[in-house]
């Protein structure tokens, strides 16, 4: 009966001379973010406007929300209906912010 740590050895690609994997170069992470960016900017977007204290409120008005993913940051301004991707969308929705 295959194990845990089996399964796990499996899905793990591992170096038999047990050689250290080379750190990415400067350039190649910079690729791996706009590869990442590129793709959410693809996804479909959705409009959704965040709840704004009234402005005859005595409390205190609300900051505008950032959402980061991959090191890209959207600022979501409260009282303005805005399209952002899908993505972004869902941390919102998981936040409790929409």
């Amino acid at each position: 009966m295959a194990t845990r740590a089996d399964a796990a050895e499996k899905r793990v690609k591992i170096d038999p001379e047990n050689r250290p994997t080379p750190e990415p170069t400067q350039a190649e992470y910079r690729e791996m973010e706009e590869d990442a960016v590129a793709k959410i900017m693809k996804q479909k977007k959705v409009r959704v406007r965040l709840y704004q204290v009234p402005k005859d409120s005595s409390d205190q008005p609300w900051p505008d929300v950032p959402v980061a993913i991959n090191g890209y940051v959207w600022v979501i301004q409260r009282g303005e209906t805005v399209e952002i991707p899908q993505s972004v969308a869902d941390i919102l929705e998981e936040a409790g912010h929409i």
